[in-house]
């Protein structure tokens, strides 16, 4: 069977995406930072807009605005003692100002931005699954390379100081995998989107109550499978493909919240 190469394209940066979405969505959710990754991808929308005015560096720029906040965030969590929900509900707000005002001062078409807020199909191309899936290499690669130390601050800090961690450099470290993923991430799914698939993938492997690595496998299987349906839906009908996947990502929970409680 023939596919062409945008429907191809769209599906490999799915199943990559997803598959890192899944990987990092049990840290995410259980280290609760589900508003970081929300902020983090309004500010990943900045980076993408500065780039759609200057015409080039889109998703350079969104990782340079994405990494640099959560630096930001980092300083002001130890310098300023704001508390961080206060920081980031600041970053939310000011980052999606700061979009609505440069979209209009610079004239950026409503098509851009809600391509740019619900992930397209059409923004897809080689140089974007070639981006995708380097990001995604570092991100499971820095996921591997935590594990154990980050398995240890979730569930006993206490545990982790005597065994010598650095929790503060760990958590930074976990901040910025998350920074980075998110802002290669909204090309496909869009940033309103990808905090979304990140988190209810994650809800849904852990309604089975396994282990963390167990976890962070059906996670990715579960996004997985929502993204390859989403982004064929997408393809088929005029819809916006992170609306469609994130729509699929919740059914597949509410289906599975309904039938292990029958069970």
């Amino acid at each position: 069977m023939y596919i062409d190469n945008f429907l191809l394209y769209a599906i490999i940066c799915a199943v990559v995406t997803s598959i890192t979405a899944g990987a990092i969505g049990p840290f995410a959710l259980l280290k609760r930072y589900s508003i970081l990754a929300e902020s983090l991808s309004h500010i990943s929308l900045l980076g993408a807009v500065i780039g759609a005015v200057i015409g080039f560096g889109n998703i350079i720029l969104s990782i340079s605005v994405s990494v640099l906040s959560v630096v930001i965030l980092e300083y002001i969590r130890k310098k300023v003692k704001l508390q961080m929900d206060a920081a980031l509900v600041g970053l939310i707000s000011g980052s999606l100002a700061l979009n609505i005002l440069i979209a209009s001062i610079f004239g950026i078409s409503s098509s851009s931005i809600i391509s740019l807020l619900f992930g397209s199909l059409a923004t897809v191309g080689i140089y974007e699954v070639i981006m995708i899936s380097i990001v995604s290499i570092i991100t499971l690669f820095g996921l591997y390379r935590y594990y154990q130390e980050y398995s240890v601050i979730l569930f006993d800090e206490e545990s982790a100081v005597v065994d010598g961690i650095n929790i503060d450099k760990i958590n930074l470290i976990m901040s910025l995998l998350l920074a980075l993923f998110i802002s290669i991430s909204i090309y496909i799914v869009g940033a309103l989107m990808i905090s979304a698939l990140i988190v209810i993938s994650a809800m849904s492997a852990m309604i089975f109550r396994l282990e963390l690595y167990k976890l962070m496998v059906l996670s990715s299987i579960f996004a997985t499978i929502s993204s390859i349906i989403g982004v064929l839906i997408s393809y088929y009908y005029p819809l916006p493909v992170g609306s469609s996947i994130v729509i699929i990502s919740i059914s597949i929970f509410i289906t599975l919240r309904i039938f292990i409680r029958k069970l």
